[in-house]
């Protein structure tokens, strides 16, 4: 490449971080000696893998560069438009090149067959692979065996089709439980929990576990809520797990660098049975160190929902895993799909949307519009007057919240009342997002408690969330908080996983936010009686089907959506395709065979 051509492709990076469209850290691994050095064929496309893998990619195709089929960013077209001039094989550049190879070096781009990797996420690939195939081996019991305690224990609480799954659970150490809200998948485990407690000849340690602190304190409350009602023993009761824990603190992951340390790896835990809840939303980083760290012996569950939103990091591993093309048998084995809803009557609106919005193409939205149910209202989002009206609806709801607020003093109904409802946002910023949203219902609000018209930032019924992780007060990325005053002092009160509450002094808290509204990633692993769901008049890419379905999964009796209908349209149309070699590697190995 010319001298002058190395120059300007230098520039255009160097402009790209300046309007902040690739990162620093992505510019200053460009302009690192040990890499500059290098030609601009092999610094594009390590730049494009970096940005890929931020955006959930762990790998790309390699058409993608031949074909120039980059449509990510304006940056990356046009420096591959330098490299491609007068160069129509520019790619055999990057394939010849010292930081390039098939794997068996230690080089930070590889190829391996169709895909170009950066290193470490080819390695994490390779080695879920290589634990997986390890951890598939059965459990060595009698079928009968366990039919016979699934029906002296289960019979009369679970249908057919959960006690099909509460067996292969115990007879696979690795077990894959999939299906949508409503389908049982918590009572499944709570019956699984209660056989191998049953069934255990010594203490046992079982534990549960998710990505969000949230989504832990629903499925350990939920299940200890089932179990207490049953005939255990007193030593039996100690097994029953009444702590959940996320996957963080469980392999002791920082969050800064999504690592665990090097040490703790060697130390494999000693857990008899891990069960992971909410399993779309494990990376591809967080799946090799679950898989490092746990014993072979120990049985691992994973529960999820595959249409669900993916980690907010690089994979999407529950989808990749469970959607390889099976053979008869191997459908059979250790994934086990749930259909039938318990939640949903199979003609109302909820069930409807949630059913068509798991095709993969909805070619006319009309039909859902038409189809009128009383569990769905539709909202239009066009004019001023559109979102002022919306506005003034929420209100209104809310104030219901305050006027029971006012007449009931005890802090856990009230919130268990908050809780029935949430407004679920996309976004965080601007009029459709989360701050102004919270903003305006914050302002009624004060003018409605505060006579004087001092502006507060508490008062009575105002709702907050957690945005980190508190050790300390043991609260959660994602709990919520209701600030009530008694006798003239302000106190928050948290509802906790064990059902008890407990009270904190707003001085004592940091890192939390008002909550009439949150944003959809955070609602995760909640729900709801009723939620209403607020979509932007502008379209982006961001805004995907898995994050529409997410959204209305939330909602247990009824869902009111805000949107404009062709905005709608192109969302439900949006399916995120994240690229990985996981699905491939699965069918060609027969892992699961």
């Amino acid at each position: 490449m010319l001298s002058k051509n190395i120059k300007k492709f230098f520039k255009i990076i160097k402009i790209a971080k300046k309007k902040k469209e690739i990162n620093c850290i992505d510019y200053y691994t460009c302009i690192n000696k040990k890499i500059s050095n290098y030609s601009p064929e092999v610094i594009l496309v390590i730049l494009y893998l970096i940005y890929s893998a931020r955006h959930g990619h762990s790998c790309i195709p390699k058409k993608h560069f031949v074909k120039k089929k980059i449509k990510r960013k304006n940056v990356f077209i046009k420096l591959l438009n330098i490299v491609s001039k007068n160069n129509i094989n520019w790619f055999n550049t990057v394939i010849s090149s010292m930081l390039c190879s098939n794997g068996t070096q230690k080089t930070p781009l590889v190829i391996d067959k169709k895909y170009i990797y950066l290193y470490k996420y080819w390695y994490s690939e390779n080695k879920i692979i290589e634990l997986l195939y390890q951890k598939k081996s059965k459990k060595k019991k009698n079928k009968i065996e366990y039919k016979k305690l699934i029906k002296k224990y289960c019979s009369n609480y679970i249908d057919k089709n959960q006690k099909n799954a509460v067996k292969k659970a115990l007879i696979h150490n690795l077990f894959f439980l999939l299906g949508g809200p409503g389908t049982g998948k918590t009572n499944i485990i709570a019956y699984l929990i209660l056989i191998l407690i049953k069934i255990s000849k010594k203490k046992i340690k079982i534990q549960l576990t998710a990505p969000t602190g949230k989504a832990v304190n629903k499925l350990t409350q939920s299940i200890y809520k089932i179990l207490k009602k049953k005939n255990i023993q007193k030593n039996e009761k100690k097994m029953i797990p009444k702590e959940g824990i996320t996957l963080h603190k469980l392999f002791k992951i920082q969050k800064e660098t999504n690592k665990n340390n090097a040490k703790y790896i060697k130390r494999k835990k000693k857990i008899d049975i891990l069960i992971i809840d909410e399993s779309s939303m494990i990376s591809l980083n967080i799946m090799e160190i679950i898989l490092t760290c746990i014993k072979k012996k120990t049985k691992i569950i994973f529960v999820g929902d595959v249409y669900q939103l993916p980690s907010v990091e690089t994979g999407s591993i529950l989808k990749k895993i469970c959607n390889f093309k099976k053979k008869k048998k191997e459908k059979k084995k250790i994934f086990f799909v749930l259909k039938k809803n318990y939640r949903f009557n199979k003609n109302s609106g909820i069930n409807f949307l949630i059913n068509q919005l798991k095709k993969k193409k909805i070619k006319d939205i009309n039909k859902i519009y038409k189809k009128k149910y009383k569990d769905i209202i539709w909202k239009n989002l066009n004019t001023s007057n559109d979102y002022l009206n919306m506005l003034k609806k929420i209100k209104l709801y809310y104030k219901k919240y305050w006027n029971y607020v006012n007449k009931k003093k005890n802090p856990k109904k009230i919130i268990h009342k908050f809780n029935k409802y949430r407004i679920l946002c996309i976004i965080n910023k601007g009029i459709f997002g989360t701050k102004k949203i919270n903003q305006y219902l914050d302002n009624y609000f004060i003018k409605i408690n505060n006579k004087k018209k001092k502006k507060e930032f508490w008062y009575h019924g105002k709702p907050i969330i957690i945005k980190k992780n508190n050790i300390f007060l043991k609260l959660m990325n994602g709990d919520i908080g209701i600030c009530l005053y008694k006798k003239k002092k302000k106190k928050i009160y948290f509802l906790l996983s064990t059902g008890k509450i407990k009270k904190f002094n707003p001085e004592i808290l940091f890192h939390y936010k008002t909550a009439w509204s949150t944003t959809i990633h955070k609602s995760q692993g909640s729900e709801f009686l009723s939620v209403n769901i607020i979509i932007p008049n502008y379209f982006s890419n961001k805004f995907s089907k898995e994050l529409f379905y997410t959204a209305i999964s939330r909602a247990q009796k009824k869902v009111t959506i805000y949107a404009n209908k062709k905005i709608l349209n192109k969302i439900i149309n949006n399916n995120k395709e994240r690229y990985s070699g996981l699905k491939k590697k699965i069918e060609e190995l027969n892992i699961f065979s």
